[in-house]
């Protein structure tokens, strides 16, 4: 998990308007607060992921992010 910020940052840069970005286990296990360098890089996807993308987390067991490219 703890290259999903360098994931985020790859899809903003290469996916076009309407490119869809899905992350699985985006709640990372119920660890998301923790205070490692994989939880601050899956906060830190989605943090960029809310910049550059319409997203959505769905509630699904670990988390499911979807993002529609702006």
């Amino acid at each position: 998990k703890g290259n999903y910020d360098k994931y985020g940052r790859w899809a903003a840069e290469n996916l076009r308007r309407g490119g869809l970005l899905i992350g699985d286990n985006a709640h990372y296990f119920g660890r998301l607060l923790d205070d490692s360098e994989d939880a601050s890089s899956m906060r830190r996807f989605h943090r960029e992921a809310a910049e550059a993308f319409d997203t959505v987390c769905i509630p699904t067991p670990d988390g499911l992010l979807l993002g529609v490219r702006r």
